[in-house]
């Protein structure tokens, strides 16, 4: 992995979207559950060490997303699951990018925000 450097002043962000895996343990899940904690972890402390330059950086977990590739019958599965009883829609998660890389969240930073139906609480 390279080295970022920075000259001069420098802003932006680096987001990350990761997956629900990290937020709660599930039995068969432990490589894909490693690879997310681990970007998520990454991500926090490149908004650490950048945060002087300016420089956000944050991960959105969302849990089932449903999509016109989701089955019927596996989709009722995963809702049984979700403590809402709903998946999420590609437009939630598109909303929580959006405010993310908005000016509304200058702020934030090294944050992990799911997006799971409270799959993870």
């Amino acid at each position: 992995m390279k080295r970022i450097v920075l000259t001069g002043r420098a802003s932006g962000i680096r987001l990350g979207i990761a997956s629900a895996a990290p937020l709660k343990a599930a039995p068969k899940l432990a490589v894909c559950s490693a690879a997310k904690a681990g970007l998520a972890d990454y991500m926090r402390s490149i908004a650490a060490e950048y945060a002087s330059n300016k420089i956000r950086a944050s991960v959105v977990c969302p849990g089932f997303v449903e999509t016109k590739l989701t089955g019927r019958l596996v989709l009722a599965m995963i809702k049984r699951g979700i403590p809402l009883g709903e998946s999420q829609t590609p437009r939630e998660v598109a909303g929580m990018v959006e405010w993310l890389l908005s000016g509304d969240a200058l702020n934030v930073r090294g944050g992990t925000f799911s997006i799971d139906g409270g799959m993870s609480s």
